[in-house]
C-alpha cells in the first residue's frame, strides 16, 4: 500500500467505527424506551419510560456511546482519544451495571418472566452484548487514533528494507 492511501483508508476506517458507535449509543439508549412496542422490554412493558433504573443502567452509557463515536469522528486527536474512552467507559458500564445494581439500590433488577431464551437475549440485547460491542468498537477506534499518521522520518526508512531493484539483486544461480 502506497504511503498517499494509508490516510484516506484511515479516514474511512474511523468514519465506518465512528457510524456504527453512534448506531449502537442510539440502540442502546433507545431499547429500553422502545423495546416494549415489540415485546422486548427488560423490566417493565411500559413505553418511554424514563426511570431511574433505566438512566443509570443504560441511558447514560448509551449517550456516552454515541457521543463518543461523534468525538471519533473528529479530525483532532484528543478529540478521537476521548471520543474513544467515553464509547469505552460506556461500554464497560453495560458490562458492569447488572452485577452491581445491587450494591446502590435495593430494589430486584431482573428481566420480566418469559422463556429461557427470550430472558437470555434480553440480557445479551441490553446489557453484554450491546456493552462488548462497544468495548471492542472503541478499543479498534483507540487504536486507530494511537497508529496516527505513517511515520516517514530518517529514522523510519533506515528500518525499512530497500526494494531491489534490476542492479541490486543477486543473479540467480538457478537456471
Amino acid at each position: 500500500m502506497t504511503t498517499s492511501t494509508v490516510p484516506q483508508i484511515r479516514t474511512w476506517t474511523r468514519v465506518l467505527l465512528a457510524m456504527m458507535l453512534m448506531a449502537l449509543g442510539l440502540w442502546v439508549f433507545l431499547l429500553p424506551l422502545a423495546g416494549p412496542y415489540f415485546g422486548f422490554g427488560f423490566d417493565t412493558a411500559a413505553r418511554w419510560r424514563f426511570s431511574q433504573l433505566h438512566w443509570v443502567t443504560s441511558l447514560a452509557a448509551g449517550i456516552a456511546i454515541f457521543l463518543g463515536g461523534a468525538l471519533v469522528m473528529s479530525r483532532r486527536r484528543l478529540l478521537e482519544e476521548i471520543g474513544g474512552l467515553a464509547a469505552l467507559a460506556g461500554g464497560v458500564w453495560l458490562v458492569v451495571a447488572p452485577s452491581l445494581h445491587q450494591v446502590w439500590s435495593p430494589t430486584a433488577f431482573a428481566p420480566q418472566p418469559a422463556g429461557a431464551w427470550h430472558t437470555a437475549w434480553l440480557w445479551i440485547a441490553y446489557f453484554y452484548g450491546a456493552g462488548a460491542l462497544a468495548i471492542y468498537l472503541a478499543a479498534r477506534a483507540q487504536a486507530l487514533s494511537r497508529r496516527g499518521e505513517p511515520d516517514d522520518s530518517p529514522a523510519t526508512e533506515q528500518r525499512r528494507p530497500a526494494q531491489a531493484t534490476g542492479r541490486d539483486r543477486e543473479p540467480n544461480l538457478v537456471r
